[in-house]
């Protein structure tokens, strides 16, 4: 399912859906950082009210996605990304992938689910260049890579690949309580 298709899936909570939707515009780079969101604009390009979009916003608040603001009707600030923060999150993508893929291999050939998997995402990524549609490349891109760490058996890494920030903010707040 498409992160399109989730914002219109009635079988999807409206705050999961408001969630997910507004993350997703952030990680594709459509809400840039420091930009001003406001709830009501969440609620009209979803066609919700404001109280599922509200908890979106506490949850990416959570993830350090967005900054609250405390002016009435301002909603939040998208929170940016350092430079710093960005190169740390491409290498311990990178470090996770490589271990994820070694683990994945060491054992022998690939067992013939995991191989179809992988042949299934690698055909939305030829349909999506043939297409010029960078979202849907892009999209297949992200499943396959963590299609690799799912498959490489650890759990843990799979949360850190999928979301870095929130990872991060877990470590240090067990280091701190450590």
């Amino acid at each position: 399912m498409t992160a399109q298709d989730q914002t219109t899936d009635t079988t999807i909570p409206v705050a999961l859906r408001a969630y997910n939707y507004t993350k997703d515009r952030i990680l594709q780079g459509d809400l840039v950082g420091g930009q001003l969101l406001n709830e009501v604009q969440i609620c009209e390009s979803l066609g919700v009210s404001r109280t599922p979009v509200h908890e979106a916003f506490l949850r990416l608040a959570a993830e350090r996605l967005l900054t609250l603001s405390s002016r009435q009707g301002a909603g939040a600030v998208v929170t940016p990304m350092s430079p710093q923060e960005t190169r740390d999150v491409l290498d311990t993508r990178e470090a996770i992938e490589s271990v994820a893929a070694r683990r994945l291999t060491e054992s022998g050939p690939l067992d013939a689910q995991t191989v179809s998997a992988f042949e299934a995402i690698l055909e939305r990524q030829r349909t999506a260049v043939e297409a010029h549609d960078v979202s849907a490349f892009i999209e297949a891109d992200d499943e396959f890579h963590s299609t690799v760490v799912q498959r490489s058996g650890n759990g843990l890494a799979l949360l850190v690949l999928i979301d870095p920030r929130s990872a991060a903010a877990a470590a240090v707040t067990v280091a701190n309580h450590s």
